[in-house]
C-alpha cells in the first residue's frame, strides 16, 4: 500500500520464545489440565493483542504516506497554464527565431492573443514577479519538492514576490514583452533545477 515495503512474514508472525511454564493449582483435582489450557489461552490473548498493535502501527503508517503524497500533488504542475490558443514551438533543440541559429528551447510557446489570462498549475510560492530584457515581464514560482515553473513575455502580472497561489489562480496575462517576436507565452518547468518537458506535466 502506498508504495510501502510489505511487512515480512515473520514479523507478522510474532514469535513468542521461551519455555511455557505448566502450572497446577487446585483446580487441576477438579478440572485436569484447567491451569495448562487457561495458560494457552492467555498466549493467544496475548499474541493477538500484539498482532492488533502492529497492524494498528502499519495502517497509521500507510495513512500518513497517503496524506504525505496528496499533500505534495497539489504541489506539481499538472495543468495548462493557458487557455486556448495554439502551441508554436516545443521543448528542445530548435532554430532561434532571431538569428537561426541551432539552440536548445527549454520550454514551450503557446501563441495566444495578448492580455489572455495565465493561471498557476500548481500551489506554491511566488519566487520571482518582475521586468528583465529577455524575459520582459515574467513570473516565477517554487512549488517546493523540487519543482518551479517559469512564464515569460508577460504583458500584465497580477501577483508579488511571496505571495502564496493556488492551482487555478489566476497570475498574470500574456503579452509580448522581452525578447518576443509575437504575442505568446513561454512556458517552463523545472524540477531539482533541470529543465522539463511540461508536456509531461499536462494531466
Amino acid at each position: 500500500y502506498a508504495n510501502l515495503p510489505e511487512i515480512d512474514q515473520d514479523v507478522r508472525s510474532l514469535g513468542i520464545g521461551g519455555l511455557r511454564l505448566e502450572k497446577y493449582t487446585s483446580q487441576d483435582y477438579i478440572i485436569p489440565g484447567l491451569s495448562k489450557k487457561i495458560s494457552g489461552l492467555e498466549l493467544d490473548v496475548d499474541h493477538l493483542a500484539r498482532k492488533v498493535k502492529l497492524e494498528l502501527v502499519s495502517f497509521e503508517t500507510i495513512y500518513d504516506k497517503v496524506v504525505k503524497d496528496t499533500e505534495k500533488m497539489k504541489h506539481i504542475p499538472s495543468i495548462r497554464p493557458v487557455p486556448g490558443g495554439y502551441l508554436n514551438s516545443r521543448f528542445g533543440y530548435r532554430k532561434d527565431p532571431f538569428d537561426g541559429v541551432q539552440r536548445f528551447h527549454k520550454g514551450l510557446d503557446f501563441s495566444v492573443f495578448t492580455g489572455t489570462p495565465i493561471y498557476a498549475p500548481a500551489d506554491g510560492v511566488i519566487q520571482s514577479a518582475r521586468y528583465s530584457g529577455k524575459r520582459g515581464k515574467h513570473i516565477k514560482i517554487n512549488h517546493e519538492f523540487g519543482y518551479n515553473t517559469l512564464f515569460l513575455h508577460l504583458s500584465k502580472i497580477n501577483v508579488k514576490r511571496g505571495q502564496k497561489v493556488k492551482r487555478g489562480d489566476l497570475i498574470g496575462q500574456t503579452g509580448n514583452s522581452g525578447r518576443s517576436t509575437a504575442p505568446h507565452l513561454h512556458y517552463e518547468v523545472h524540477y531539482n533545477g533541470v529543465a522539463q518537458n511540461p508536456m509531461d506535466y499536462f494531466f
